[in-house]
C-alpha cells in the first residue's frame, strides 16, 4: 500500500521497487524480503546488518526458523528474489555501538558484523539448495568500508543504477524509485 501511495502521488508507472537499507533498516529489508517474498520489492540491498533471521530449522525466531511462522514456500520464492547482502570488509568491532550481543546470535552467527552477514548468506544458499530451487541472492564485499552508512550507500549505487550507453547520465534499473 505504501508503494502504490508513493506511486500514485509522483504520478509513477512503476511496477517494482527497489530499496536499499544499512544497519537496523537492512536487518527489516532482510526480514521483509523473507517474510513477504511476493510483495513489489524487486532488489533488496542489505548493507552490513547487525543479525539476521537466518533460514536454520533448529534456531528459534528472531535467529532462526523455529516458530518464525514463515514456510519453505516463502523462502522458496524469497531466495528466487534480488536480495544483496552487502557487508563492509572492515565491519569487525565486536563491540560496535548497537551490535546486538547474546549467546544465540554471537554462537550462531558470530561476533561482528561481517562474520554475521557472511554466515547469513553462506547458510541461506545452503538452505535453497535444500529445497532445489533457484538461488538469486549474492554477497558483495565493500574493502576498507566498516560501518559506515555514507560509504557503503555510495557503493550500493551500482546496484541500483546503471550507466545509460548512450549518454553519460544513469538510468534506474528495473522501473524501481
Amino acid at each position: 500500500p505504501l508503494f502504490e501511495s508513493v506511486k500514485s502521488k509522483v504520478s509513477g508507472n512503476q511496477q517494482t521497487f527497489d530499496a536499499w537499507g544499512h544497519s537496523g533498516g537492512a536487518q527489516f529489508l532482510q526480514r521483509f524480503r523473507m517474510y513477504l517474498p511476493n510483495s513489489k520489492l524487486n532488489t533488496a540491498i542489505c548493507s552490513n546488518a547487525g543479525w539476521y533471521t537466518v533460514p536454520e530449522n533448529a534456531v528459534n525466531f528472531p535467529y532462526g526458523l523455529a516458530n518464525g511462522q514463515i514456510s519453505n514456500g516463502n523462502l522458496t520464492i524469497a531466495f528466487s528474489k534480488k536480495l544483496i547482502v552487502h557487508l563492509g570488509v572492515n565491519d569487525t568491532d565486536p563491540n560496535s555501538p548497537g551490535l546486538r550481543h547474546n549467546a544465540t546470535v554471537d554462537n550462531q552467527q558470530g561476533l561482528f558484523r561481517l562474520a554475521r552477514g557472511r554466515y547469513f548468506f553462506n547458510t541461506s544458499l545452503t538452505y535453497s539448495q535444500t529445497l532445489s530451487n533457484t538461488f538469486n541472492w549474492q554477497r558483495e564485499e565493500v574493502t576498507g568500508v566498516g560501518h559506515d552508512p555514507q560509504l557503503m550507500a555510495n557503493d550500493a549505487l551500482r546496484f541500483l543504477f546503471q550507466p545509460n550507453t548512450n549518454s553519460t547520465t544513469y538510468s534506474v534499473l528495473d522501473g524501481g524509485f
